[in-house]
This record gives C-alpha cells, sequence and structure tokens, in this order.
C-alpha cells in the first residue's frame, strides 16, 4: 500500500508556494554572492570586510572567488533542506506534506523521510 501511495504522490508532485520561494531566495543569494566579486575589496567598509573575511570569503586582501562560488552552489540545496525539515517537523497528511517539500522534485517521499530521521 505505502509503495502505491508513493508512486501516486511522485507522478502527482505539485509544489507549493514555498518550494518556489525557495528558488527564488536561492538566486537572489547567488546575484548577491556574485555581485560582490565584481566590487573591489577596497571598496567596502571596515565592518563588510571584518564580516567577510571571518567568513573566509576575503583572503589576503582578495575575494577568495573559490570560496564564493561553492557557497553560491549549495546555497539553493541548503534552503530545500531548511524548508523540508520545518514541514517535516509541521507534519499533516503524506501528500500535503510532500507538495511541501523542495526535494520532493527530485525524491520520492520514503527517501526524503530517512534522510530527515
Amino acid at each position: 500500500m505505502n509503495e502505491l501511495t508513493e508512486g501516486i504522490l511522485q507522478l502527482s508532485y505539485s509544489p507549493a508556494i514555498n518550494v518556489y520561494i525557495v528558488w527564488i531566495l536561492g538566486f537572489a543569494f547567488i546575484y548577491k554572492m556574485n555581485s560582490l566579486l565584481k566590487k573591489s575589496v577596497d571598496e567596502l567598509t571596515e565592518e563588510e570586510k571584518e564580516r567577510y573575511t571571518g567568513a573566509g570569503v576575503i583572503k589576503d586582501g582578495k575575494w577568495n572567488t573559490l570560496r564564493v562560488r561553492l557557497i553560491s552552489l549549495f546555497a539553493i540545496p541548503f534552503l530545500g533542506i531548511i524548508n523540508d525539515f520545518i514541514f517535516a517537523m509541521i507534519g499533516g497528511p503524506a501528500i500535503i506534506l510532500y507538495s511541501k517539500l523542495w526535494w520532493g522534485q527530485f525524491l520520492s517521499l520514503g527517501t526524503i523521510m530517512g534522510m530527515l530521521g
């Protein structure tokens, strides 16, 4: 019975608005991170320099482009995990819960629940 339900859920996946919000916030974050690379480190305020140096984005007075690109690469999947964790904790019927999961676009409900605990 679970296999049948899971198959129906996978075929009828219709994302809720929060799934789109994850994509929008992720792309906004990536845009912000990439626009930082266009600025010179000298243009930043001292407070911004300290914050970015502490995060490892500025190294030896230059942008650490590898780190910025890696942060950008993992931004959307990380936001998706946060979204899914919140909605898994809220709970509810499986078909409603599955529509609110960002990773539901790619994985079955059983796989997601196994990853979340």
